[in-house]
């Protein structure tokens, strides 16, 4: 027991970052009249955060989760999709995209291939419907594990502090993991706009 009577153990790792952590400034997402810190993800992907409970994927874990999300990919159908940046405007269909101020989402799958959540800038990765329909399965995985997104073969990836998409249909969205239905999205980036403790290398 320590003098303060409570038991001398070692600080769990939260209570650790709060008692010794480093501030980071970090970049914070708005997303219409919302906003977000990590991704938002659109179609089948967030088709399956909706449709399974918080208590199921406990449950199943990172693999069942990957199965079901697999299986609503192969019944999926494509919206029309328009993504307008200051530099272009880009129409087509798509079976999924992620807006996303980070590098990973889900359970660690890196999709911002180059973003830093202090870089200032929003990433958007989406997979156009030819992609899959010209049977570049295998030319889509190899996107997945390449670090260069200007390499990739069949994703699309922009970088920008704005876009405004437009969608066909209403589509599933899942913002840092809540769920609802979006059928347009306007986004930006605020620099720095938050702060966050990160773990300190001395504790």
């Amino acid at each position: 027991m320590g003098a303060s009577g409570l038991p001398a153990s070692p600080l769990s790792p939260m209570v650790r970052v709060a008692v010794t952590g480093v501030p980071r400034p970090i970049d914070l997402g708005l997303l219409n009249q919302g906003r977000f810190v990590n991704a938002v993800t659109i179609g089948f992907g967030a088709e399956a955060t909706k449709d399974l409970s918080g208590e199921f994927k406990s449950w199943a874990g990172s693999f069942g989760y990957a199965l079901y999300t697999s299986w609503k990919a192969l019944r999926a159908k494509p919206f029309e999709l328009t993504v307008e940046t200051a530099e272009e405007t880009w129409k087509g269909e798509v079976w999924a995209l992620v807006l996303i101020n980070g590098r990973t989402v889900g359970g660690g799958l890196e999709v911002g291939r180059i973003s830093r959540p202090d870089d200032g800038k929003l990433d958007l990765v989406w997979l156009p419907r030819i992609g899959v329909g010209q049977g570049g399965v295998g030319e889509i995985l190899g996107d997945v594990r390449e670090p260069d997104p200007e390499a990739f073969e069949k994703l699309e990836y922009r970088q920008g502090q704005h876009f405004r998409l437009r969608f066909s249909r209403s589509v599933a969205a899942s913002i840092d993991g809540e769920t609802s239905d979006l059928s347009r999205l306007d986004a930006e980036i605020l620099p720095e706009a938050l702060t966050i403790l990160q773990p300190s290398r001395d504790a």
